[in-house]
């Protein structure tokens, strides 16, 4: 499942929380003069079939295409795909600093992150390799937790990093973007 966690002096903030599906959550605050969407995401593992991956993709496409674009948008979670080490094709979107091999879904996750145009900040620092794995079992280190935003909001963007010594979910890694907001409030009108 998905999910939001906020900090309890935030909450007179909120303008909006949304269940999209079993996979997609939404919420809208106000935070500064800025209305920040951040979407909650669980994408379909890789032994389910096509359908399910486009059907969640759809899903997806449609619900960030009805965000609008003056609204600083995030879309955080386990996108279940591997956009390797380097951008290879994908320059603008995957910064070239990422974690393995790229598979399938992660080309998938890079398809819809051209068509949205959108920046997968993970890939857009150098780190190194304990900072970009966010997902460890059996002796195996991938990264599949990504942050993705506009490529117009990524400017304001000043880091993304994986703490390597929290779990915040039974194997998978706290993922972590900083981002510079102006001060004051808008009304979410």
């Amino acid at each position: 499942g998905v999910g939001i966690l906020l900090a309890e002096k935030w909450m007179e903030h909120v303008l909006e929380v949304k269940r999209i599906s079993d996979r997609i959550c939404a919420m809208k605050i106000n935070v500064g003069f800025t209305i920040l969407t951040t979407f909650s995401i669980y994408a379909p593992q890789v032994g389910l079939d096509d359908e399910a991956k486009d059907s969640f993709y759809d899903e997806l496409f449609c619900a960030v295409s009805k965000t609008a674009e003056t609204e600083s948008l995030f879309l955080c979670g386990d996108f279940n795909g591997h956009v390797g080490s380097m951008a290879g094709g994908y320059e603008g979107v995957h910064g070239g600093y990422g974690y393995g091999e790229r598979n399938p879904e992660g080309v998938r996750l890079l398809d819809f992150a051209v068509a949205n145009e959108l920046v997968i900040t993970n890939s857009m620092f150098q780190k190194r390799s304990s900072h970009l794995v966010t997902y460890q079992s059996g002796g195996a280190s991938t990264q599949v937790d990504y942050i993705l935003t506009r490529k117009n909001n990524f400017r304001h963007v000043t880091n993304t990093k994986v703490v390597p010594n929290e779990e915040c979910a039974l194997q998978h890694k706290l993922v972590i973007c900083d981002k510079s907001l102006p001060l004051g409030f808008v009304s979410g009108d």
